[in-house]
């Protein structure tokens, strides 16, 4: 398994460029940060086995920034920059 701070996945747009972590960070290569597992408030951060596996394009109908999916298919999209 990999450990917590482990690149797992890569995206890029023309507004910018991130890496996921395993354990949900997201590391800005390029662009504006628009947060990560752990800027969401801490009701949504209920799992701290929690684990992530992509990152991508938002899932609902913003098209700026972008979502991470957990390895269990949950979807936490980012839009505004921190």
């Amino acid at each position: 398994m990999p450990a917590d701070t482990d690149v797992v996945d890569f995206y890029a747009t023309a507004e910018g460029a991130w890496v996921l972590e395993y354990g949900g960070g997201v590391r800005t290569l390029r662009g504006p940060f628009y947060g990560s597992y752990f800027t969401l408030p801490a009701s949504a951060r209920n799992d701290p086995g929690r684990r992530f596996w992509s990152i991508g394009p938002p899932t609902d109908t913003i098209t700026r920034g972008y979502a991470i999916v957990s390895a269990n298919g949950e979807a936490y999209n980012f839009h505004t920059p921190s």
